[in-house]
């Protein structure tokens, strides 16, 4: 092992194919699309697909991560969920582009995640819902309201969710866009 000054730098031997070879990766296909069949290009799945659906549906792919936000809520359709609030966990995926905020160091030029749970907190606080899709839907509105907001997706899960099987959490997803 060689040092470069303080940092040291480990010596890899040459990989086994042979120089301009793909390595690990397959080639790609020369052959037409066959009708019927996902154009990889649209964003399907494969190397590169998230670049690419960036590039086809115009969202950041920088992501403010929020996981495993408490609330309570009433939330349900049964007597005992319309009377009681209960626990939710919330997760959601807000996307803004964070080149500026990257630069910068600045909270101004990104979107501030406490806000956004004071946000969340103040729609389980104040309002009421049957569904958790439309709970999802609520808050899905609210975000994208949010300046620099592009897209979210919301998961809410119940973590006592009324049945009587041994269930852990019962939710949904929403994905929306500005």
């Amino acid at each position: 092992m060689r040092s470069h000054g303080r940092i040291p730098v480990v010596e890899r031997p040459d990989p086994p194919w042979p120089p301009g070879h793909l390595g690990h990766r397959a080639p790609a296909r020369t052959s037409a699309r066959q009708p019927g069949t996902p154009d990889h290009r649209a964003g399907g799945a494969g190397q590169g697909s998230r670049h690419r659906r960036r590039l086809v549906t115009g969202v950041s792919a920088d992501v403010i991560e929020l996981r495993d936000l408490r609330v309570s809520a009433f939330c349900g359709v049964l007597p005992e969920e319309t009377t009681r609030r209960q626990p939710i966990a919330l997760d959601l995926d807000v996307h803004v582009d964070l080149t500026a905020a990257a630069t910068s160091d600045d909270l101004a030029e990104t979107v501030d995640y406490g806000s956004l749970c004071g946000l969340v907190a103040g729609i389980a606080t104040d309002e009421r819902f049957s569904l958790l899709e439309r709970f999802a839907g609520r808050v899905a509105e609210a975000v994208l309201a949010v300046d620099r907001v592009e897209a979210v997706t919301v998961v809410v899960r119940k973590l006592r969710p009324p049945v009587a099987e041994a269930l852990g959490t019962s939710g949904v997803r929403i994905h929306r866009r500005a």
